[in-house]
């Protein structure tokens, strides 16, 4: 029976954002089906024109969720009963833009986005553009670190490292997001913030992965 040797290796790597991903959302209401529809067209246009201010095109502005739901009430009748009441529809439409990170181009989208006047939900994401070569980068680094385990192990044992009989390895979904948050809240009386002036410095990304690795040992 051969002897083996099994190691696991760990990559990591400490990544700088350079990649904003900003989803907004707008919500309208109304009683009326048709109504809600038309009012979601014109909130629609009112945000793509905004962002279209900001320097990007409709085709930079995809559609991440699009649904309209009939909308309860919780009422109170005569006799102290509560019931669901049905109080119109409501739709919400998703949608996101990706563009690298500059802090110019970032003030002046949430500036747009600010004076919007669908007035949508908004939020920024910094994450990194190119993950996959991140990936790969961390699958490299867990070999090697798993190599120099194993030889580590094999030289203080006084044994040597043979050939590589197998690697085992599943990859888990990785989080590739800052955990830095940005929300804003619009001033008292409508006004709209100077925001282009904005410095905005994300936290680093940390990110990990791990693969197990069998050799023979001679």
């Amino acid at each position: 029976m051969n002897r083996t040797i099994l190691i696991r290796g760990h990559g990591i790597a400490e990544l700088k954002p350079d990649w904003v991903e900003l989803p907004a959302t707008i919500s309208v209401k109304s009683m009326d089906y048709q109504q809600v529809l038309e009012l979601a067209g014109a909130a629609l246009d009112a945000l793509i024109a905004a962002f279209h201010g900001a320097g990007f095109s409709k085709e930079d502005v995809k559609t991440v969720d699009f649904r309209v739901d009939p909308v309860f009430e919780s009422e109170q009748d005569t006799r102290g009963v509560y019931r669901q009441v049905f109080a119109g529809y409501e739709c919400r439409h998703a949608l996101k833009v990706a563009f690298p990170l500059t802090q110019e181009r970032l003030g002046r989208t949430l500036q747009a986005l600010a004076a919007c006047s669908a007035k949508p939900e908004f939020s920024v994401q910094f994450t990194v553009r190119d993950q996959e070569a991140v990936k790969d980068s961390l699958l490299a680094a867990a070999s090697a670190d798993a190599r120099r385990k194993a030889q580590t192990l094999c030289a203080a044992s006084g044994v040597r490292l043979g050939r590589l009989i197998n690697i085992s390895y599943q990859w888990n979904d990785r989080s590739f997001y800052s955990e830095s948050n940005v929300m804003l809240t619009k001033a008292r009386g409508g006004a709209v913030p100077a925001m282009a002036s904005l410095d905005f410095t994300p936290n680093t990304i940390s990110v990990s992965d791990d693969a197990a690795f069998i050799w023979e040992i001679e």
